[in-house]
């Protein structure tokens, strides 16, 4: 019907145009005008605008898009329905060659006819600019948000409203199928934060106006179900993808609905249910739900489906958020036309250490021209595939000619199951139809990798007991993302954690190609710092097994140094003066020796008086002079400190010019003092 109205719309536009003419209102800023007409359009079953005229200034309608070769997802960016979107093929899938500009979701030449609802304490806002068409459709006049942003970043189409202090973001973008291996699918992704200071409830309804090229009507295809009318499933009864397609064994298009996926952080909606597009457009949220009910708008005869998936209500604190997500586009079956037309879908690779079950699902159809006897269908599984749940081998009995029959199972790979290509097949016969079998290549993938680094920085040998932050760095260089990552880092002994820090901490997903930086704060005695540490890690993610690191933390760029102050800032011939001799940031140290040297011809030397630790600790004997030299031999000091004064040297000037003070160890010189004698 919509096709046709918009031919409709086109004699009408031709044959009236001097009168059409003097009822638009033209305007410089928008690319579409709406002008009523009502004495030429008054139907109310017609999809488009009833008693409202499109007329396009423009050959492009006020949209933005992503697209590449295989997709494009397209959004209406004018203040009228801004931010709905629609689903289209460019060159579609490579192995069909009719799927070329085709529409996955309707919405030619701006999308309005899909929406989505949020769900706030009770009360729905339909997401996106206000609409006069959905308005004119349902007789409602519905509830908005305020506009926030809309823009592209990074091939992602953003848009942003505000709900009061909820606001959602609109992230639509074109990703990679599991089912094929290339960007011929559309992320659409809701993020939901709660900005105000207490908890929010907030469900989402995401309805989706699906198409299929010219076939509003092609059957949903659900695990071993092909539907043709009005049903609900709840969470646990949701399968991992659903598709749709006009033919088996010569498809026009075929489409897909991905409902769960780790890679992509797909969960699945709490509910998924199919209809017409009338009953959905017409209610945000909850509607007439008749089980059974064709896909047949009420006083209409062609079908028209939608679908919308339901997050229910959700509790969000404070400053919080949760994400939904979900994705549509191309499907990936391989087809094996025959008397028993075959197809076979499956995910094309696997990480060999994951653990979740797949979905396999298989298709044959009776395409011999009558009826097929004893027909049997049997899949089978390579080596280190076991069956989760459903049947391998199916016994049909009679298959109806033109009828598909489906078969679903689940399997989950074997721990140890080796890397590398492996087959999958589907065999069907019957005894009276030409026996067909078809394969499709699955891949085992190496586990991700992960590279971590540590270093330790922020070193305080001020505090008592000093601190220092270990900071991890991990990078996926894996081509997935990485979910659920747990990381706990342990330490040597007497290097400890501080009071309320964790050993162990979590990362929600760690995307492809990426890094993430984590901190622990640590204490310990100071001499610990002073060489390279060894720190174990155990680490895990949803998609890997539980691993362990040993690593070697370099020692922080923090050295003790030696300083002598003067008492004086200007020096003159005869003055009386004094200097200190300090250890900062002191470790501790056993049997050191240190040479102290002066210039006896400019300098001379009156007294001594060393810190009140060599006198305590006995150590007083330990210090010689000889001649220009005063030796502290083997001294030795038992705890950190942060500056340490070890002795103060009286002298009188004896002479004017540059003097030199310099403090040695046995092979090295560790610091000099130059002085300035005035005259």
């Amino acid at each position: 019907m919509k096709v046709l109205f918009f031919q409709f719309l086109i004699l009408i536009l031709f044959f009236n145009q001097h009168i059409l003419s003097n009822l638009l209102i033209p305007t410089s800023s928008n690319i579409m005008t709406i002008t009523s007409t009502q004495n030429l359009l008054v139907s109310t079953n017609f999809r488009a605008t009833t008693n409202y005229l499109i007329h396009q200034k423009n050959t492009t309608a006020s949209t933005n898009f992503v697209k590449n070769e295989y997709l494009k997802v397209v959004v209406t960016a004018e203040e009228q329905d801004l931010g709905r979107f629609a689903i289209e093929t460019v060159e579609g899938s490579p192995s069909h060659i009719y799927d070329n500009f085709q529409s996955l979701i309707y919405g030619r030449p701006t999308p309005w006819s899909s929406y989505t609802t949020i769900y706030i304490d009770q009360k729905p806002f339909i997401f996106g600019g206000s609409s006069l068409k959905t308005q004119k459709r349902t007789g409602t006049i519905f509830n908005y948000g305020t506009f926030n942003y809309h823009k592209i970043i990074n091939q992602q189409i953003h848009t942003s409203y505000q709900f009061d202090e909820v606001e959602v973001i609109q992230q639509l973008s074109l990703i990679r199928n599991p089912m094929t291996k290339i960007k011929d699918t559309a992320l659409i992704k809701y993020k939901i934060n709660n900005h105000s200071i207490t908890t929010k409830n907030v469900g989402l309804r995401l309805m989706l106006d699906t198409k299929l090229g010219q076939n509003d009507g092609a059957p949903f295809r659900i695990g071993s179900e092909s539907i043709t009318s009005e049903i609900m499933f709840e969470k646990n009864k949701i399968q991992d993808y659903w598709q749709t397609f006009d033919s088996l064994t010569s498809p026009n298009v075929i489409a897909q609905g991905i409902l769960r996926n780790f890679t992509h952080n797909i969960s699945p909606p709490d509910r998924l249910i199919l209809s017409n597009w009338g009953s959905l457009i017409d209610q945000p949220w909850d509607f007439n739900y008749q089980k059974g009910r064709p896909f047949i708008r009420s006083d209409e005869i062609e079908k028209d489906t939608a679908l919308a998936l339901y997050w229910d209500s959700t509790t969000i604190h404070p400053n919080s958020s949760i994400i939904h997500s979900t994705a549509y586009g191309l499907g990936g079956v391989t087809l094996s036309p025959g008397e028993l037309s075959l197809g076979l879908t499956f995910p094309s690779e696997i990480i060999q250490s994951s653990t979740k079950p797949f979905l396999i699902l298989g298709y044959v159809v009776n395409s011999g021209g009558f009826d097929a006897f004893n027909t049997t269908v049997e899949i089978k599984l390579p080596k280190g595939l076991k069956i989760a749940s459903g049947q391998l081998k199916k016994n049909i009995g009679t298959l109806k000619s033109n009828d598909t029959y489906q078969i679903p199972i689940y399997v989950k790979p074997s721990p140890k199951i080796p890397i590398g290509k492996k087959i999958i097949s589907i065999k069907a016969q019957s005894n009276n139809l030409e026996t067909n079998k078809l394969n499709r290549q699955l891949d085992i993938l190496t586990p991700p990798k992960i590279d971590v680094s540590l270093t330790i920085t922020d070193f305080n040998p001020h505090e008592l007991p000093p601190k220092a932050i270990v900071r991890m760095q991990l990078q996926n260089k894996y081509p997935y993302p990485l979910h659920n990552i747990e990381v706990q880092l342990s330490l040597p002994n007497k290097i400890n954690l501080t009071p309320f820090e964790i050993s162990q901490k979590t990362i929600n997903r760690l995307p492809a190609n990426d890094s993430v930086m984590l901190s622990w704060f640590i204490q310990g005695e100071p001499h610990l710092f002073k060489n390279k540490l060894h720190a174990n890690i155990k680490l895990k993610s949803k998609e890997n097994p539980t691993k362990y690191y040993k690593k070697i933390i370099p020692a922080p760029s923090y050295q003790p140094n030696y300083e002598f102050t003067v008492s004086k800032s200007k020096l003159f011939n005869g003055d009386y003066f004094y200097v200190n001799l300090y250890f900062n940031h002191a470790f501790k140290f056993n049997n050191r020796s240190f040479y102290l040297s002066f210039d006896s011809q400019k300098l001379k030397l009156l007294h001594f008086s060393p810190s009140s630790w060599v006198r305590e600790s006995n150590q007083l004997d330990n210090i010689k002079i000889n001649n220009q030299t005063i030796t502290l031999s083997k001294l030795s000091n038992s705890k950190y400190v942060h500056q340490l004064p070890v002795i103060k040297l009286f002298f009188k000037s004896k002479e004017t010019g540059k003097t030199m003070l310099q403090l040695s160890s046995e092979t090295k010189t560790l610091i000099s003092k130059s002085i300035l004698i005035e005259k």
